[in-house]
C-alpha cells in the first residue's frame, strides 16, 4: 500500500483545541500480537533508557526586510543529527512570519532527550526577493539571513519566552525569533503525548512506548506515518513493524504517536526515524572504441603479413551486485563457395584502425539485413555498445573485453583479453563520467563509466 508523502506531517495537524492532533479519520488497525501486550519493557534485553521530555515551541519570527518568500532549514535534539526544511511561510504583515505553521502550537516540537542534557539546535533562514522586468519577466535573488543556535539547559525549560536575533546573514539581512521551552507539554491536559523509541532486533524494527497517562482513560494509541496511521490498543507497549512500513532505499520516514480517546488525541509524541538501505549505484558502462597499433606481432594464415587480422568474434562484459553482464558480436563466418575450398568471411582489423564499437555492430546489423535466404552468415550483434550494472554500496566494478580471431586451419588467435577493476571509492559520482583505456597485445579499448544513480 502507499504511504504518500511522508514529510508532509503539517497538512494533518489539527486544531489547537484538540491538542494539536490530526482530525480524526479511517485508520489502519494493527492486528493482534500477543507479543506486543508484554508492559512498559516489552523484552527483558530493550530497558527503556532514562529520558526527560521537553517541548519547543515557537511563537514569533521577523525578519529585517520585506521578502516575497522565506525558508528556513533547522534541527533539534542532543546531537541535532536530523535537518529539516520548514517554509515557505505565510506572511502576516509588518515583516512577520507564520512560523507556528510548522513549529508552534499544534505543531510545536517534543523532544526526548537523556537526563541532565541540554536541549541544542539551530535554525538558518533564506528570504527570496523577486523583482519584474518589463517584457523580459522576472528574477529572483536569495539573501541569507544568517543563523542561530539554541542551547538550553533544563532550567529553561519553564515556559518562559526566548528571544534571540540571528547572526552572520548577508549585510542588513537578519531574522529575530521568540520561543518557549517547557518541561514536557506546554498545554495543561490529562492527554499528555507518548514516549515513543523505535528499536532494530533481529533484522526486524520494533516501536516500543511509554505514556503518563492513566490507560483506562484512553481507547489506545494512534502510530502516524506520512499519510497513515495505525490504531493500537491502550494495552500496548510496543508493535513490531510491519514490513509496508519499512521505507524504500534511500528514503526516510518520521513517525509519531498520540493517545485517543473517541475523537480526542494527545499532542504528538517525539518524532522517530526509520531510514531505508542505502540504493544501489547504478552505473553504466559503454564500450567505446578500439584502437589497433601498427604490429599485431604475429600472422595471419589469411594474411601472412601480419597487417590484418580476422574475421573477428569476441565479447565486452562488465559484473556487479546484480551479476554479469555481457555483449556478444560475431562478425566471423565460413563459406564453402566450392566442395572443397572453405572460405572465411567477415570483418577484419588492419593496423593503425581505430573502429568505434557502435560502428561494428551496425556493421553486423547491415550484413545482417541486407541479406535473405539461406546461404547467408550466422553474424550476432547485441545493437547497443553499453551496459548497465547496479553495484552495493561497497562493490567494485569489473569490465573487460575479449577479441579473437576465426582461423580455418589452426586455433582462433586471441587479440585482445583483458579486464580493468575501479575500486568502489573510486567510482565516477553520480551524473559524472571517466574514460579508461584498456591495453592489450596489439589493441586499446577505450571504455567510458558514468554513475547514473546511486549514494
Amino acid at each position: 500500500r502507499g504511504l504518500g508523502d511522508v514529510y508532509k506531517r503539517q497538512d494533518e495537524a489539527g486544531a489547537a483545541d484538540r491538542g494539536g492532533a490530526p482530525p480524526p479519520g479511517s485508520d489502519d488497525v494493527a492486528p493482534s500480537n500477543p507479543l506486543d501486550d508484554m508492559g512498559f519493557a516489552p523484552l527483558p534485553f530493550i530497558p527503556l533508557p532514562p529520558l526527560t521530555w521537553v517541548t519547543f515551541e515557537a511563537l514569533e519570527f521577523q525578519v529585517s526586510r520585506d521578502y516575497n518568500e522565506v525558508y528556513c532549514y533547522g534541527g533539534l535534539g542532543g546531537a541535532v543529527s536530523v535537518v529539516e526544511r520548514f517554509g515557505p511561510f505565510r506572511t502576516l504583515g509588518a515583516r512577520r512570519w507564520d512560523i507556528a505553521e510548522y513549529l508552534g502550537g499544534a505543531n510545536s516540537r517534543f523532544v526526548a532527550l537523556p537526563i541532565g542534557e541540554p536541549l541544542q539546535g539551530f535554525l538558518e533562514c533564506v528570504g527570496y526577493i523577486r523583482h519584474i522586468i518589463p517584457g523580459e519577466g522576472g528574477e529572483e535573488t536569495a539573501f541569507n539571513l544568517g543563523s542561530l543556535r539554541i542551547r538550553h539547559a533544563q532550567g529553561d525549560w519553564d515556559g518562559h519566552t526566548i528571544t534571540q536575533e540571528s547572526s552572520g546573514g548577508a549585510s542588513g539581512h537578519s531574522f529575530r525569533a521568540t520561543y518557549r521551552l517547557c518541561r514536557g507539554t506546554c498545554r495543561t491536559t490529562d492527554f499528555p503525548p507518548p514516549s515513543l523509541h523505535l528499536y532494530s532486533i533481529g533484522g526486524r524494527r520494533q516501536f516500543v512506548w511509554s505514556w503518563e497517562g492513566n490507560r483506562a482513560n484512553i481507547d489506545g494509541f494512534k502510530l502516524y506515518v506520512g499519510n497513515m496511521r495505525v490504531r493500537l490498543r491502550a494495552s500496548q507497549s510496543s508493535y513490531w513493524a510491519p514490513g509496508y512500513l519499512q521505507p524504500p532505499c534511500g528514503e526516510r520516514y518520521e513517525f509519531r504517536m498520540t493517545a485517543f480517546r473517541g475523537d480526542r488525541e494527545s499532542p504528538f509524541s517525539n518524532t522517530v526515524y526509520w531510514s531505508g538501505e542505502p540504493c544501489p549505484r547504478t552505473v553504466r558502462i559503454t564500450f567505446d572504441r578500439i584502437r589497433i597499433g601498427n604490429d599485431w606481432g604475429m600472422v595471419d594464415e589469411w594474411n601472412p603479413s601480419g597487417n590484418v587480422m580476422g574475421p573477428i568474434y569476441g565479447a565486452f562484459w562488465a559484473s556487479g551486485s546484480g551479476g554479469e553482464q555481457v555483449l556478444v558480436f560475431d562478425a566471423a563466418t565460413v563459406e564453402w563457395p566450392l566442395p572443397i575450398t572453405p572460405v572465411d568471411r567477415g570483418l577484419f582489423l588492419r593496423v593503425n584502425e581505430e573502429w568505434r564499437i557502435q560502428r561494428i555492430f551496425d556493421w553486423i546489423h547491415t550484413e545482417q539485413v541486407s541479406c535473405v535466404g539461406p546461404g547467408c552468415p550466422s553474424y550476432s550483434t547485441p545493437g547497443v555498445n553499453y551496459v548497465t550494472v547496479n553495484l552495493g554500496p561497497r562493490d567494485d566494478l569489473t569490465f573487460g573485453g575479449r577479441i579473437l580471431d576465426l582461423d580455418l586451419w589452426s586455433k582462433d588467435d586471441t587479440l585482445f583479453n583483458t579486464t580493468d577493476t575501479i575500486r568502489s571509492t573510486d567510482l565516477p559520482r553520480v551524473g559524472e563520467r571517466r574514460t579508461y583505456t584498456l591495453r592489450n597485445r596489439n589493441i586499446e579499448l577505450v571504455v567510458q563509466v558514468e554513475t547514473l544513480s546511486g549514494p
